[in-house]
C-alpha cells in the first residue's frame, strides 16, 4: 500500500478504498464506453452459446419445456428476473 501511494500519489490520494487505488496503480481502472461494454457482452454471449451448443446440440433449443425445466433448476429464485430480461430484449433475431 505504501509503495502504491508513493508511486501514484497524485492519482490515488483522493481515492476512498484500497481496492480502487490498487486498480488505478495497476492500470486496470479503465472506464468502459457503452459500445465497448456492448461488444464485451456480445462476445460473452457468443462464447456461452457455443459452449451450450457443444454440450447439448439442439436438444434444449428444440424442446422448450425441457429448456424451461433446466432454467428453473439452474436459476432458482432468479428465474423471474431472467424471463423479465428476455421480455425486455424482445424476440430473438
Amino acid at each position: 500500500m505504501r509503495r502504491v501511494l508513493k508511486a501514484h500519489y497524485a492519482d490515488v490520494i483522493e481515492v476512498d478504498t484500497w481496492a480502487k487505488a490498487s486498480r488505478i496503480a495497476s492500470g486496470k481502472n479503465h472506464e468502459w464506453t457503452e459500445s465497448e461494454l456492448q461488444e464485451k457482452l456480445r462476445l460473452q454471449v457468443a462464447a456461452f452459446k457455443e459452449r451450450m451448443f457443444k454440450e447439448f446440440g439442439n436438444k434444449l433449443s428444440t424442446q422448450p419445456d425441457m429448456m424451461a425445466h433446466v432454467l428453473e433448476s439452474y436459476c432458482g429464485r432468479n428465474l423471474p428476473n431472467v424471463f423479465q430480461a428476455c421480455n425486455t430484449r424482445g424476440p430473438a433475431g
